[in-house]
């Protein structure tokens, strides 16, 4: 994942509870606040939002899981994010649910787990080595036409388990979606639409968004439409831009 350079870091935030979103008098969504850390509860869970967050906060352990990534609340939260199709799906949740012990337990979730932090290692490297694999070469050409600047990248999320015959994609560090950020040029514009026109015609597996900032260059972010069409987005913008520039390697 190419990133920029942070800025700052943000003062701690007290351990505290958040206002949710709610469906009818039914809480959807109540994220609650462990040491600056974020967990969203969702449905039931959402219900006992105040009894959870006291009982993690009053258990070091539990707080500990929070720093680290690994409470099972989390990486439900995460799973649910990543996974639900559209909207708000409740029997996918209580799916999840059900099966967590597993998917946590499964030994291709704890291996992606232990990629995510290698992940998050790569994305300290200077450019190119901070970029993701699957999404290196557009990056380079696109870098070396004249007037195309890329800013921000990457490859999305696509590995995933399978429990009961349904496909769970796993967070692994990466964005949910692949997708490339470029400074607005009219030769960004020419070499981009080209391809959303052809690819959202033949397998629906792109968008493209016009940004305008204000003082700050506009930009065009070129992103996969889902989860499942990530590693699609990935090869067809590889091929397009090799046939574009077949000499991009300098040979």
């Amino acid at each position: 994942m190419q990133r920029a350079q942070e800025l700052g870091a943000e003062s701690p935030a007290p351990q505290t509870l958040h206002e949710g979103k709610t469906l009818g008098s039914r809480p959807v969504c109540q994220p609650i606040i462990v040491e600056n850390v974020v967990v969203d509860l969702y449905y039931e869970d959402a219900e006992r939002a105040e009894e959870i967050w006291e009982r993690i906060v009053s258990a070091p352990n539990e707080v500990e899981m929070v720093r680290r990534g690994s409470h099972p609340l989390q990486i439900l939260s995460l799973l649910y994010t990543l996974n639900r199709s559209h909207g708000d799906d409740y029997d996918f949740y209580l799916f999840l649910k059900k099966h967590l012990h597993a998917i946590i337990n499964d030994e291709r979730f704890r291996f992606y787990q232990e990629h995510e932090k290698f992940h998050r290692m790569q994305q300290a490297l200077p450019f190119p080595y901070c970029l993701d694999p699957r999404i290196a070469v557009p990056v380079y050409i696109l870098n070396t036409v004249a007037g195309v600047r890329t800013l921000f990248s990457c490859q999305g999320v696509s590995d995933y388990i399978t429990i009961d015959g349904v496909r769970i994609y796993i967070p692994d560090g990466h964005s949910k979606f692949a997708y490339i950020l470029v400074e607005e040029s009219e030769r960004a514009r020419d070499i981009l639409l080209p391809f959303v026109e052809k690819y959202s015609e033949t397998c629906n597996c792109v968008t493209i968004t016009f940004a305008e900032l204000g003082e700050t260059p506009d930009r065009v972010l070129l992103e996969s439409k889902s989860v499942p069409h990530n590693y699609k987005f990935c090869v067809a913008l590889t091929e397009y831009l090799e046939e574009i520039f077949p000499n991009w390697r300098g040979e």
